[in-house]
Parts: C-alpha cells; sequence; structure tokens
C-alpha cells in the first residue's frame, strides 16, 4: 500500500499543471554573429541527447556586406539527417548593394543523437556572413503542412494560412534593429537570440509561435524599434501530434538570449514575450570584468534580486571574468518584459541567457555557489530543487563542443566571435534529487577562462513532506 500511495503522488504532481494543444521544447540553441568587424559565414547550433522522432525547427539569418550582391545560400554537415529548408519559407532581398537572407528550416530525427551538431555555411555575394541562428527540439510535432510556408521582404508582418485545425504556426523574423520583439498579443510563447554587431549595426533574430485555431489564414508579425530596411520574416505550421502534458513541476516557458562583442556597450538587454504573473524570471550573465552596478530595467515593480553568492571574478591571463544569476517572481503580467543589465563602467556583459520559468516555490539563497573551474559544488537545503548553472568559458577549437554534465540538460548555448576570445555561455538546468552537497559540471576541448555559478530553488517536489509510509 505504501507504494502505490507513492505512485498516486507522483501521478498528482506529474499531471496537475498539463496544458493541451501545446508541443513541448526540449532542447535550445541559440547562435548570434557578435562581430561583424570579424566576418564568419560558419553559424553551429548543437543539441544534446535529441530523440528520434522529435522535430528541430531552426531559422537562419545571414547577408553580404558591401560590393557586387549574391545568392546568399545554405549548406549543412554534421550529422547523417537531413534538413528540409521549403523554398517558401526563404526571404531574399538585394539592399543597398547588400543581398539579406532569412530562412526556416525542420528536421524530423531519423535517429537519437547524443549531439546533434547543425552547421550553416552562407556563400554567395561580397564578405558573406551570418547575423542570427536558432534552434528548437520539439516534442508533439506531426506532419508538415506544405502549402503554409511564406515569407516576406522589407516587413515584419506575413500571412500564414493553415490547412487543418490546431496546427502551430512558426515563424523567424531579422532586422538590424536596437530591439525585435512579438508583434502578435495572442503568441502563445516565444524564444528569441540577439546579436549586437561593432560597426555593422545591431543585427536582431527572434523565433515565435502560436496556435492556429481553425483551417485559416493568419496574420504573424514582430515589433521592432530604431529598424534598419533589412526586415524580413518567414513563417510554416505542422500539424500536431499528441502533444505532451507540460513537464512537472517545472516547465521552462520561452528563453530570451544576447550577446556582445569585445569593444560593444557595457550592458545587455532582450525581452520576453506575453509572460505570466507568479512565473520567476531567472536571469543568467557572463562578464567580461567585475559587475559594478545593475540596472534591469524592470517592469514597473518587477525588480529582479541578484543572489549573491553566484557572483565571483577570476583573471586569466591579465582579463578579469565573472558571472552572476538573479530572479524575479513576476507579480503581474507582461506583453514584453524587458531583461536588461548594466555592467557599469569598464566592464561589460558577454552574454545573458534569460528563462520564465513555471512551477518555481521559493528560492534557495544557500544553493548559490561560484567557481573558476569546469566543476562547481553546491548544496541544497531539500530534495526536488530545480537548479540552473551558467557557465561561461573561451577556447579557439572549431565547432561547439560545450557540454553540461552530472545530469544537467542543456537549456541554452550562445556563442560570442570577439577579436580577443570566442566566449561561450552554457545554461544548464536539472531537478536536483537529493538534499545536501551536489555538484555541477561541464566539458568543454580546449576550455581556457571557466567560470560558473549555480542557483536552486523551490518546486512542489520539495516541498512534499516526507512520510515513512511513503519510503520505497
Amino acid at each position: 500500500m505504501p507504494r502505490v500511495r507513492w505512485l498516486l503522488l507522483i501521478l498528482l504532481l506529474c499531471c496537475s499543471s498539463a496544458k493541451a494543444n501545446q508541443p513541448l521544447v526540449t532542447n535550445r540553441c541559440s547562435n548570434p554573429n557578435t562581430n561583424s568587424n570579424f566576418l564568419t559565414n560558419t553559424a553551429y547550433c548543437f543539441l544534446q541527447n535529441v530523440t528520434a522522432g522529435n522535430t528541430v525547427v531552426f531559422g537562419i539569418s545571414a547577408t553580404t556586406t558591401s560590393g557586387v550582391p549574391g545568392t546568399t545560400t545554405l549548406s549543412f554537415a554534421g550529422s547523417t539527417e537531413t534538413p528540409t529548408c521549403p523554398a517558401n519559407s526563404k526571404a531574399d532581398q538585394i539592399r543597398s548593394g547588400s543581398d539579406d537572407m532569412t530562412q526556416l528550416c525542420y528536421i524530423v530525427l531519423a535517429s537519437s543523437h547524443s549531439t546533434l551538431i547543425i552547421k550553416a555555411t552562407v556563400s554567395g555575394g561580397s564578405n558573406p556572413f551570418f547575423t542570427s541562428m536558432a534552434a528548437r527540439e520539439y516534442q508533439g510535432l506531426g506532419s508538415f503542412d506544405s502549402g503554409s510556408a511564406a515569407n516576406a521582404n522589407a516587413t515584419l508582418s506575413l500571412n500564414v494560412t493553415t490547412a487543418n485545425a490546431s496546427e502551430i504556426i512558426y515563424t523567424y523574423c531579422s532586422d538590424s534593429s536596437v530591439d525585435l520583439s512579438s508583434g502578435s498579443a495572442n503568441v502563445l510563447g516565444e524564444q528569441m537570440t540577439t546579436a549586437k554587431g561593432v560597426g555593422g549595426g545591431d543585427w536582431r533574430g527572434f523565433a515565435g509561435y502560436r496556435i492556429a485555431g481553425a483551417a485559416s489564414t493568419y496574420a504573424m508579425s514582430c515589433t521592432t524599434t530604431t529598424s534598419l530596411p533589412a526586415q524580413e520574416i518567414v513563417g510554416f505550421a505542422f500539424q500536431q501530434s499528441s502533444p505532451p502534458a507540460v513537464p512537472s513541476p517545472v516547465n521552462i516557458v520561452q528563453e530570451c538570449s544576447f550577446s556582445n562583442s569585445v569593444g560593444g556597450s557595457t550592458n545587455g538587454s532582450c525581452s520576453l514575450s506575453n509572460t505570466t504573473a507568479g512565473n520567476t524570471i531567472v536571469i543568467s550573465a557572463t562578464m567580461r570584468g567585475a559587475l559594478t552596478t545593475a540596472d534591469f530595467s524592470p517592469q514597473g515593480t518587477e525588480t529582479p534580486t541578484c543572489v549573491a553568492g553566484t557572483f565571483g571574478t577570476h583573471s586569466y591571463s591579465g582579463q578579469t571574468y565573472s558571472t552572476t544569476i538573479c530572479y524575479v517572481v513576476a507579480a503581474s503580467s507582461h506583453t514584453a518584459f524587458l531583461a536588461g543589465i548594466l555592467a557599469g563602467p569598464g566592464p561589460f556583459v558577454e552574454e545573458l541567457l534569460v528563462y520564465e520559468v513555471s512551477g518555481l516555490t521559493s528560492v534557495d539563497t544557500g544553493s548559490a555557489a561560484f567557481c573558476a573551474a569546469t566543476t562547481c559544488n553546491y548544496t541544497t537545503l531539500n530534495s526536488g530543487e530545480w537548479t540552473a548553472f551558467i557557465a561561461g568559458d573561451t577556447f579557439n577549437t572549431a565547432g561547439p563542443t560545450f557540454q553540461p554534465g552530472n545530469s544537467f540538460l542543456p537549456v541554452g548555448w550562445i556563442k560570442n566571435d570577439s577579436s580577443l576570445d570566442v566566449g561561450h555561455a552554457l545554461v544548464g538546468a536539472k531537478i536536483t534529487s537529493s538534499s545536501g552537497s551536489n555538484t555541477a559540471s561541464y566539458t568543454l576541448t580546449g576550455s581556457a577562462t571557466p567560470v560558473m555559478a549555480t542557483l536552486s530553488f523551490g518546486t512542489s517536489l520539495s516541498s512534499v513532506a516526507k512520510k515513512k509510509s511513503y519510503i520505497m
């Protein structure tokens, strides 16, 4: 009987927050080109422990800088998987001697992979380089709606027509702009990757989705500020196939990521869309130099708290690197939540990764830790806490090899190309099953400047009282 009651408790916890008609994001990757003075025509995104039958949706934007315009193309390598890039889901425009391109593609995974590398090589024209890339692995997608693919140039508005009810529509927007955010109030969730370039402008990429209630034509859009005439938007739709329940007790609703470049601004910012009151906004950052001040551009009374134990500094070859993790439990819902951080005079933000997370009940300040290493010990007060770590490192080897260990799942990866080094940030998360001392870690070939921080939060699992009759 004790075993039965324990199983019933698990079922209650697992199913209490289920939400229908919502494909589940199981992997995230963002990769902007952060320094257009040091151009690169190759973009990588890597996903870890992908599952056969799931679908990877990814968008990429690229451009040429000057000279004779050409046709920008993509090539893919790194696995036996075959990406599909519908012709109508590519926007391509000649503008002021440049060729801008934005494309949305997908992969239906034929096999499971411990690491799936998506490599996109941009070619054609004069000095081609990519500006942003974002990939997501989804569980619960069905057949692709081949008639839904659409594109538009010199605008961030698009009509997508679905053939069936309850399809999910994806869009990818690109612009040289101060900010990109959702343009549709009924968009259910967003992910954004932001790239800040030196000399070539601030390139932004934005990926979003919505559920289409019926077979119809739907207006999709992004909102931009201080735009240049480089706007493009692409979209397509999938049918849904038995979308899984939202994970319990914790679900990452959406992500926003920003990457700065050497010589750029001391601040970083990006926007979450349609956030929900009661959810927790987790803000993690890696910096070059020591954090001196913080300005989070609060939404009304929403003022994040930075946990002191997550901040630390370490010097490598005369350069100082640091991390911090902050959070706020949202008192109100917001159509746009701007997460910004100002490192202060001198230092600057290398990478900023922000998450809206549901199911967190409290913050365990005693779990906060900083380590100048690829391994970091942290201590949780209770079992069943949700733990996240932010890791920053630099290396100059080709391709991404930045992966979490100790059963942490990668929930965000972003790269920063600069004149001094190649900075990378990785966020990993997991439910820490046992209280007491635990370990977070990552592996990186050629690790040169490791810094990492951890922070844990209470969940419904950690708040359940333990009774002797429930021991298995």
